[in-house]
């Protein structure tokens, strides 16, 4: 069965957490491509890391900020792109 890509929007909230409990438990079925948040920027860094998503995106455009500084000073082989504010979501989506 070919793995299937997952947007998750709300990623960082108590629903988008448990969902990616559930995805942890079907790695071959699910991955994520990309993580919505508000303004949990550290929280959304944790899950960035561990899931390597191609994008991320929060509501918050400080939030945002803070989340892509994090990222660079990571070094990370892949960076993945960080939108901000409802019209990042929207151009993620």
């Amino acid at each position: 069965m070919a793995q299937k890509s997952v947007l998750l929007l709300g990623s960082t909230g108590s629903v988008g957490t448990s969902t990616l409990s559930v995805i942890d438990n079907l790695p071959e079925e699910l991955k994520i491509t990309a993580l919505a948040g508000g303004r949990q920027w550290e929280k959304m860094l944790e899950q960035t890391l561990r899931y390597s998503p191609e994008a991320v995106s929060l509501s918050d455009p400080s939030a945002a900020a803070k989340l892509e500084s994090a990222l660079q000073r990571r070094q990370l082989v892949k960076q993945p792109r960080v939108y901000a504010g409802k019209t990042g979501l929207v151009s993620m989506v």
